[in-house]
């Protein structure tokens, strides 16, 4: 009989280490997928970012560009054009409601230059 007690605390403690084994491997599956997911979650953060990083570099070499055609145009400018200019947005600052229409009007009326085009580098 105490051999049967040893074949039987043998094959509990090797259904045991098999358990142990199948509960070690599920375990490990499950946090597999937690961390395969918070990995695709920062990865996508991560993504996202960048894609908002080189977009805001965009429109800052964009805005750079403007600024620079508009100081290029504006150094082009003789100084009676200049001060025209001036004036034609001293006005447009006094009266904020001008529609876009009228805004033509009123770059035509301070402008001598039949051609806009001489003002343009």
């Amino acid at each position: 009989m105490g051999r049967d007690n040893d074949v039987s605390g043998l094959s509990d403690g090797i259904r045991k280490m098999f358990l142990a084994g199948v509960g070690a491997m599920a375990l490990t599956a499950e946090k597999s997928e937690q961390f395969l997911k918070t990995l695709v979650e920062k990865g996508e953060v991560v993504v996202d970012q960048s894609r908002e990083s080189s977009e805001e570099a965009k429109r800052q070499r964009k805005e750079e560009k403007v600024k620079k055609s508009i100081d290029n145009i504006v150094n082009s400018l003789s100084d009676t054009d200049l001060e025209k200019l001036k004036e034609a947005i001293r006005i447009r600052e006094e009266e904020p409601d001008i529609e876009e229409d009228d805004e033509e009007d009123l770059f035509d009326e301070t402008s001598d230059a039949s051609d806009k085009s001489d003002i343009i580098p």
